[in-house]
């Protein structure tokens, strides 16, 4: 491994000397050699549960007429949300994937580790591990020998999952009709199970349970009525169980009218939002396009009992302009983020058994693409997309009702005040 990392550490050495020499007479806009020559880190045992921000280790060269921007592997950043501050950084020079954070995970000994699992388009797929008793970024060569993998070139997503479990789950749509779940087991650090779902159409929001069961929805059609229906189904790797209509809603009632040319003028379209032991939880949404195009005339939260499948329903106010963002819980209570337009972030406290809420914290609008639950606070964190060098951190706290906007994390800036 060290041998590896020398060569890797020379062939860059090697891009600036190219970078200089080659035509158009490019340099370096800085000297890079300290960043790149990092390629351990602290043991972050002391820390709880940090966040690991993937950030392209973006190379600045300069000729007399213009400059251009090279990405060389990645800067995995480790960040103490106690702190609100950086704890440490690696260099890892062949990781060039698109991931913006490290998947959590917990093994057999109760240690977190984090993985960095992107796409696959080479002929020996790779991932990339950080363990947190660990002071390197590992890098692990899988084997992808399944029936089910039609096509070596994958990209992943990973569903709506808890942290802290001993495996991933990880999904690929690899045609339209087509999808496989993938059965990543971090003892193992391998993926030991495929399973493919074929559907009618797109699956849509795939979730995953506390107990790794994978529940997904897609939409199906009468062809003679060409009435839609909403189906919910789930799959169990622990048992190899697949129920592909556990839940179905039908999508126009018999008071709906179809227009030949326009379709449907009033109907309702459904996802999945959320997903436990006691409780499944999809966002409703009624259309009515009798005035103009995709007006929505009810927004609501249907909340599913998983003991008897009884429905309860939480109507969502301004249904035109808000948003549902995600539904958490946090010591055994439930909340759900819902934002008016561009204008405010609303968090309200759910009551599902008895199909309920309360609006407990609103804000200005709040810029995020991603949500941690740490402690009693709920994170907010924007970083723009898989090439951002910085990302916006903030978070409100649910015990002391209040909102905190952390110092911005800006990538530049820590490697300056480190003299690198």
């Amino acid at each position: 491994m060290k041998t590896k990392l020398k060569k890797l550490l020379l062939i860059s050495s090697s891009f600036f000397l190219f970078c200089l020499f080659s035509c158009g007479y490019y340099v370096p806009e800085k000297d890079y050699s300290q960043r790149l020559n990092k390629v351990n880190y602290k043991n972050i045992e002391v820390l709880n549960e940090p966040f690991i921000f993937r950030f392209d280790a973006d190379l600045d060269f300069n000729s007399k007429s213009n400059q251009r921007t090279y990405s060389r592997g990645s800067y995995y950043c480790i960040y103490d949300w106690e702190s609100e501050s950086i704890f440490d950084y690696v260099y890892v020079p062949t990781d060039d994937g698109r991931q913006s954070f490290l998947y959590q995970c917990k093994n057999k000994d109760n240690n977190l580790e984090y993985f960095s699992i992107d796409y696959f388009y080479e002929e020996k797929p790779r991932i990339f591990n950080l363990a947190e008793n660990g002071s390197s970024v590992k890098e692990i060569f899988m084997s992808l020998d399944f029936p089910e993998i039609k096509d070596k070139n994958l990209y992943f997503a990973q569903p709506k999952i808890s942290n802290n479990k001993d495996y991933l789950i990880l999904y690929d749509e690899h045609g339209y009709k087509s999808t496989n779940f993938y059965f990543f087991d971090v003892n193992s650090r391998a993926v030991t199970k495929v399973k493919e779902i074929k559907a009618e159409s797109s699956l849509d929001e795939i979730l995953v349970d506390e107990n790794g069961v994978c529940w997904f929805l897609e939409f199906t059609e009468d062809s003679k009525t060409k009435k839609e229906f909403a189906q919910i189904g789930f799959y169990d790797f622990a048992t190899d169980t697949e129920d592909g209509d556990f839940l179905v809603f039908e999508c126009e009632d018999d008071s709906a009218v179809y227009d030949e040319y326009e379709g449907w003028i009033c109907y309702d379209r459904y996802s999945l939002s959320y997903v436990d032991s006691d409780y499944l939880v999809c966002i409703k949404r009624t259309y009515d396009e009798s005035e103009h195009l995709n007006n929505v005339v009810k927004k609501s939260l249907i909340v599913i009992n998983r003991d008897d499948n009884t429905q309860k329903e939480i109507v969502i106010e301004n249904p035109d302009d808000s948003g549902v963002g995600e539904i958490l819980k946090i010591n055994n209570c439930y909340y759900v983020i819902i934002y008016d337009g561009m204008e405010k972030t609303n968090v309200y406290r759910l009551d599902l058994k008895n199909a309920t809420k309360e609006k407990i914290f609103e804000k200005e609008y709040a810029f995020y693409n991603r949500t941690e639950v740490r402690d009693n606070r709920i994170y907010f964190i924007y970083k723009s997309d898989y090439q951002a060098s910085e990302a916006n951190i903030c978070f409100f706290d649910i015990l002391e009702n209040k909102f905190h906007e952390c110092e911005k994390l800006v990538l530049e800036d820590f490697f300056e005040k480190q003299g690198l």
